[in-house]
């Protein structure tokens, strides 16, 4: 017993208090096909069968039995359960004592049903909670009476800061009801299902008050998270978790640092925060389970006792005086292996870690037995590895003797799993060699009268019912206390010898219990004198601060009827120049009237001006294409005089051919035949090629409009003659010609072959190319952005192209041709439009190139720019008739002349000089 009368039996000295062995509790999951491997044997034993196809290798256990503190079948209820496993540690929760109930098993051997269960069918949490506020239902401090301190403890506030608190709170809970109003998750569905609460209720201490604090936390890839952290404020904000440390408190127990305890006044409350926490758990799909657990949750349920003052309706404002127990609720994360779950990744990492948390609790639970058995013989105890795992060291003090360690272990009964039950089972069994020291809890011994909280609730009722003035006046502090703290009777005080101490013993027990009773009066009402100081402090300096505040304010009122008296002044001059500036509205708006009209009637203006204009533009129109249409005619009409004139000359040029004919066809043949042939080289360095063609094409013309121009000679008689010899000749340019020509010149003839006996410059024939479909082809129109459109009647038409203005190389690898599109001016200022076109070709080093074929020229001429050249083409046309008779005389035909003889070579040739005249 302490010096505030508090007993504290908790952290005793382990080998002065009884010890229990951890009650171990064995649950199998219904399995409804296939084959089973576990059979009951009784009411606590669980005997393992290997499988019919295991049974024959070597090195494996074919039977294995073990004993548990009572065996539940697949068909077992969750309220059966529960009053054998959970309902003991509740009762210890409400008497002070402290409680760690786990789930053991493998991944989907039902650990986490057994937990929560279903809302028809609640597991073993919903039912601690529900027995739980069942039992203190009436008996629950306010709200706020109790605040955690931080450091795993609690401070009791005054009335007036628990009210200050309490109305904080309900502003934050109402903005958070908003936000879950607007949007409802997941979880807040599953609370709104409709849930079958456990109806049991279990006796509690009446003369104290009780209020609930919950924390959620979980154990992933050993570190520690709050599940809770972010519902106490605003549960839709999504922060990342922060890992946090476990500490020690100053009693040795061990918690985590910062975590968020939420007070709960209802079953629900704790309902929901334990769905928030739920739906953050971290859970993953893996072969053997849909939604698998990758971390082990903690849920704590703390019950913060104190008891009742001496009046028996506010809490004893001592924080000595509060009781403190926790019951822990711990949903271990299944055991498995990777060849059966065929994890990769992040769930390889999260099952390592779930193993090793496993092994390192089976190795703390094995050290403990260890250590246990060497204490009986009296060898020195071992070290327990608590800190190798965030799990063992947050249970560190449950295994030290503070609390009651029950564990639930889960079966699978599939013969898939037999490998991994041996090992459950084997640690079960170890499991239970390990005794734990009984906790006795805390006791409140003040001195008070018992039953204080009936007492006063029978007074106030007893004193409504009789409508006395205690109803509206219950008196002095003093008759509130007077039927409530009474002192005991004096003892008798006569000794009937000299060695009754009997009497004496008596007499020293009444006083030390008046002493006792007397000291908690006076502490309470010491502490009821501090707090009326301090009512009375705060008022005087309550009054003291409004007086202040009052004469500041009388100064501000003056202030401010001073700057109201200014603003009236100047309202008054600011309704003078609002009603100037409503006059000088008014003459705007009238301008603006005269204004919009004046602009109608230049839009009007401005409307026939366009008019006329879309006129003059139609008329000059009409003009132009009259002009068109009569130029064409003027230039058909010079076309075809110009044709005439041609046609003339033709004839002319016929009649000269004729005569020319005539001299060579009489010419003395047997001495053409001795002398020596000579062949007429051609006139490289004269301009002979342009008139044989002009020639040729106006021989072809004759030829096919007037052929009864032409006149029929006959042909001399065949003479045989030597072939042609060929010799090699040297031209001026120095060239050797293959093969020499005939001499006489050609002869005009109406047929074809004509036009190849008037060539003398034999030229390379140009081979046509081959043209390709062009519906097929696909084009890259290359149009600069600065190319203007034309009005021509002739336009070009590429129905598969692209237009870019800038090409880039992809562009050239999409398509086979190319064209670009250049404009120029030309002599006449005229747009000239020449379309360049290539083909698209790959190179060797993978990249594009161009090689542009032809050009295409797009021009317009302008009637009357193009008269004035006519002088120009009729001097061009007579420079042509010149060209064609020097060719045509026997003189300049005969100019050159090769000379050959027998072994000389090459031949030498001979030029005419030309005469003076």
């Amino acid at each position: 017993m302490n010096k505030n009368g508090i007993l504290r039996t908790r952290k005793a000295s382990p080998s002065l208090k009884l010890k229990d062995p951890v009650e171990v509790f064995c649950r199998i999951r219904p399995c409804f096909d296939g084959e089973t491997c576990v059979e009951i044997i009784g009411d606590n034993v669980v005997q393992l069968n290997a499988p019919k196809n295991l049974k024959t290798l070597t090195g494996r256990v074919e039977q294995l039995r073990c004993t548990f503190s009572q065996v539940f079948p697949g068909y077992t209820t969750q309220s059966h359960l529960f009053q054998s496993v959970g309902l003991p540690l509740v009762q210890d929760l409400l008497n002070g004592k402290n409680g760690l109930c786990f789930m053991y098993g493998i991944s989907g051997s039902g650990k986490t049903h057994t937990m929560n269960g279903t809302p028809s069918d609640g597991g073993v949490l919903p039912r601690c909670l529900d027995v739980l506020f069942n039992s203190i239902g009436d008996y629950q401090a306010s709200r706020c009476v109790f605040r955690p301190d931080c450091y795993n403890g609690f401070e009791v506030l005054s009335d007036s800061e628990a009210s200050s608190e309490a109305k904080r709170k309900s502003l934050e809970q109402a903005a958070f009801l908003s936000q879950k109003s607007r949007k409802q998750t997941e979880e807040d569905r599953m609370a709104d299902m409709i849930r079958i609460p456990d109806l049991t209720k279990l006796e509690v201490d009446q003369d104290n008050v009780y209020s609930v604090f919950i924390s959620f936390v979980e154990i992933y890839n050993n570190s520690v998270f709050d599940l809770l952290e972010d519902s106490a404020n605003d549960v839709f904000k999504q922060k990342q978790p922060v890992s946090k440390i476990l500490r020690e408190d100053q009693r040795k127990n061990m918690y985590v640092y910062e975590a968020v305890e939420i007070e709960v006044k209802s079953t629900e409350e704790a309902f929901d925060l334990f769905y928030r926490g739920q739906n953050r758990r971290k859970t993953a799909h893996t072969l053997l389970n849909t939604e698998s657990s990758r971390s082990h949750s903690v849920f704590n349920i703390r019950l913060v006792q104190a008891p009742l003052g001496p009046d028996g309706t506010a809490v004893l404002n001592n924080s000595e005086a509060i009781g403190i127990s926790q019951l822990s609720l711990c949903d271990l994360a299944g055991s498995e292996r990777m060849s059966r779950t065929n994890a990769g990744g992040d769930r390889v990492r999260e099952a390592g870690n779930i193993n090793n948390s496993l092994m390192t609790l089976r190795s703390c639970i094995e050290c403990l037995r260890e250590n246990q058995k060497s204490q009986d013989i009296g060898n020195p105890a071992k070290i327990v590895p608590y800190r190798d795992s965030k799990l063992t060291h947050l249970f560190k003090n449950f295994f030290d003797g503070d609390g009651k360690v029950r564990m639930i272990v889960c079966l699978n009964p599939r013969s898939e799993d037999f490998d991994e039950s041996i090992h459950v089972m084997k640690f079960a069994e170890m499991t239970q060699e390990v005794k734990v020291s009984r906790s006795d809890g805390v006791k409140f011994d003040l001195g008070l009268t018992p039953g204080r909280r009936n007492a006063m609730k029978a007074f106030k009722d007893t004193c409504k019912d009789i409508d006395d003035v205690l109803s509206s006046d219950t008196g002095s502090q003093e008759d509130l206390l007077q039927p409530i703290q009474v002192f005991a009777q004096w003892p008798l005080l006569q000794l009937s010898s000299s060695e009754d101490m009997i009497t004496l013993r008596n007499l020293a027990i009444y006083l030390e219990e008046r002493i006792k009773l007397r000291k908690t009066l006076y502490m309470d009402w010491n502490q009821r004198q501090i707090e009326v100081r301090n009512l009375i402090m705060q008022l005087e300096q309550d009054n003291i601060d409004l007086t202040k505040a009052i004469e500041e304010q009388r100064v501000v009122l003056n202030e401010k009827e001073r700057e109201s008296k200014n603003f009236e002044k100047k309202i008054r001059q600011i309704n003078e120049k609002v009603e100037n500036l409503q006059r000088s509205n008014l003459s705007f708006e009238t301008q603006k009237r005269q204004a919009e009209a004046e602009l109608e009637k230049q839009k009007d203006l401005l409307l026939k001006e366009k008019q006329e204009k879309q006129r003059l533009k139609q008329t000059l129109k009409d003009l132009t294409s009259s002009e068109r249409l009569r130029w064409k005619k003027e230039c058909d009409k010079q076309v075809r005089a110009t044709k005439l004139e041609m046609e003339e000359h033709i004839l002319e040029k016929s009649e000269k051919l004729k005569q020319l004919r005539d001299v060579v066809q009489n010419l003395d043949l047997p001495q053409q035949q001795n002398s020596t042939r000579l062949s007429v080289m051609p006139m490289q360095n004269y301009n002979y090629n342009y008139s044989s063609e002009m020639m040729e094409t106006r021989v072809k013309n004759v030829e096919e409009e007037k052929p009864s121009l032409l006149v029929k000679t006959p042909r001399p008689p065949k003479v045989a003659a030597k072939p042609p010899t060929k010799l090699r000749t040297k031209t001026p340019n120095g060239t050797t010609p293959k093969y020499r020509s005939k001499s006489p010149p050609p002869v005009l003839n109406p047929t074809p072959k004509v036009s190849n006996l008037l060539i003398t410059d034999k030229q390379t024939p140009i081979r046509s190319k081959h043209r390709r479909s062009r519906s097929s082809d696909y084009w890259l129109e290359h149009k600069p952005s600065t190319t203007l459109s034309t009005d021509t009647v002739m336009q070009p038409q590429i129905r598969k192209k692209k237009t870019v203005n800038t090409p880039h190389v992809k562009d050239f690898k999409a398509t086979p041709n190319y064209i670009l599109t250049h404009q120029e001016k030309d002599s006449c200022g005229e747009i000239e439009t020449k379309l360049i076109k290539g083909e698209i070709m790959k190179t060797r080093g993978g990249g594009t190139s161009v090689q542009f074929t032809d050009v295409e020229t797009l021009k317009k001429t302008i009637e009357g720019k193009s008269s004035t050249p006519k002088i120009g083409k009729r001097k061009s046309l007579e420079d042509r008739v010149q060209s064609e008779d020097s060719w045509t005389s026997v003189e300049t035909r005969c100019a050159v002349g090769i000379e050959g003889k027998p072994g000389c070579e090459p031949g030498l040739m001979h030029h005419a000089k030309k005469s003076k005249n």
